[in-house]
């Protein structure tokens, strides 16, 4: 990996710290994809420096990947992320890719450029 980004050597870090939250995840995939795409690794290590990452509910998140075409698979015992949704994972974690129903019956799924937390 020589003459790569910083963002690009601390993949099998950051995954390490995100993977030792959320025990129940295989990153394995997520890992692979992240040592060869800049933008997942910038995502990654964003989604390590967020300090609730142990919080996060299994079934929480299971749903909202459901709920934003997200497309998630259980194998020994964890979810694993499809290969084609690795970026849209990484955006649920990072707090990126979200859905609000405003009108009733009519949710509707939208992916943010940026994240930023509005009141505490």
């Amino acid at each position: 990996m020589t003459g790569d980004p910083p963002m690009m050597k601390a993949v099998p870090n950051n995954i390490q710290a995100v993977a030792s939250d959320l025990t129940f995840v295989d990153f394995t995939g997520v890992e692979k994809y992240a040592k060869t795409h800049p933008r997942a690794a910038r995502y990654l290590a964003s989604i390590k420096s967020l300090k609730e990452m142990s919080n996060i509910d299994k079934d929480a998140l299971k749903n909202l990947c459901t709920r934003t075409n997200v497309s998630l698979e259980k194998a020994n015992g964890q979810l694993v992320v499809q290969d084609r949704d690795v970026m849209g994972f990484l955006e649920v974690l990072d707090r990126r890719r979200y859905e609000v129903e405003l009108v009733k019956n009519l949710p509707e799924q939208f992916r943010a450029p940026s994240r930023q937390k509005i009141g505490n």
